[in-house]
């Protein structure tokens, strides 16, 4: 567990100074305005949602900071919004590597095609809105059945029903 803890408090800076310079340059070079930056800014803004909501457990059960608040707080919705956004993410996340793949490929292999000139000229916010509409659409099943709670307040297990552990 200590090299998780090292290696996300030390990696997980740096990768969010890339997406940052990514973004601040994208009104200076016109590169970064590409499909292809658009989805790799979504695919991280996905990864930093995911590596935030983890942290939030970590900090939570390895160092025994906020444990008692979220134990106490999971009435509100605390324990279902740590259950689902892991699965979640993880779909949003495969989808952009699908999404991504799929711009590559077409960028490369059909250059200048009618599919490639559509890719380019779509707004950014459309293909982020594609990238995470599709997946929380997928997931709406599990969202609506899903009932998690804590074990306890030292530890922070999440259980969750036996029907939405099914539907996943």
């Amino acid at each position: 567990m200590d090299v998780v803890v090292i290696e996300a408090f030390t990696l997980f800076p740096v990768y969010v100074m890339f997406l940052m310079d990514i973004f601040k340059n994208r009104k200076k070079q016109k590169v970064f305005k590409t499909p292809y930056y658009t989805l790799v800014l979504s695919q991280g803004l996905a990864d930093i949602l995911i590596i935030l909501t983890i942290f939030n457990l970590l900090i939570a059960r390895y160092f025994g900071i906020g444990n008692k608040l979220l134990y106490y707080i999971q009435g509100y919705g605390v324990a279902w919004f740590h259950s689902n956004t892991g699965p979640l993410m993880f779909i949003v996340r495969m989808f952009g590597i699908f999404l991504i793949t799929s711009q590559r490929y077409i960028a490369v292999c059909w250059q200048g095609s009618k599919m490639n000139t559509l890719i380019d000229n779509l707004p950014p916010l459309v293909l982020f809105g594609i990238h995470y509409s599709i997946p929380c659409i997928l997931f709406i099943p599990a969202f609506l059945v899903s009932k998690a709670t804590f074990q306890d307040e030292d530890k922070l297990f999440i259980i969750n029903s036996p029907t939405h552990l099914q539907v996943q």
